[in-house]
């Protein structure tokens, strides 16, 4: 699956654990797994460490032809990109399949547009 979406910070600051930032997010997913595209939306949930790593806590929701995918993803963020394990949810029977599956996803940050390739892991 890829995702392209477009990501809105919303700064909250520094807490007494760490900075946070809230970045709700909306764009689109294709996959070989269906027709066209999907529409993507969500938030990821970031705090940023003193040495610039971001912990990344994602909910994203993608929806079309009567399917609703939840994909959760935890990960780093830092110089390399973005890099998080992810786990779905679905109540779509043709794609069950997915509420068994973990994904590896790699993620690339240009502007406030972010591109995330995710990996199926077997």
């Amino acid at each position: 699956m890829t995702l392209i979406v477009t990501v809105r910070p919303v700064p909250v600051g520094t807490t007494p654990f760490t900075v946070r930032t809230e970045i709700p997010f909306d764009g689109v997913a294709t996959s070989p797994h269906w027709t066209g595209e999907r529409l993507v939306t969500g938030v990821d949930h970031l705090t940023t460490t003193r040495d610039g790593v971001a912990a990344i806590d994602v909910h994203t929701v993608v929806t079309g032809d009567d399917e609703t995918i939840l994909y959760r993803g935890h990960g780093r963020s830092g110089p390399a990109g973005l890099r998080e394990g992810v786990t779905f949810e679905t109540a779509s029977e043709r794609l069950g399949w997915l509420n068994h599956t973990v994904a590896i996803g790699v993620g690339a940050l240009d502007g406030n547009q972010l591109t995330i390739e995710l990996y199926q892991i077997d």
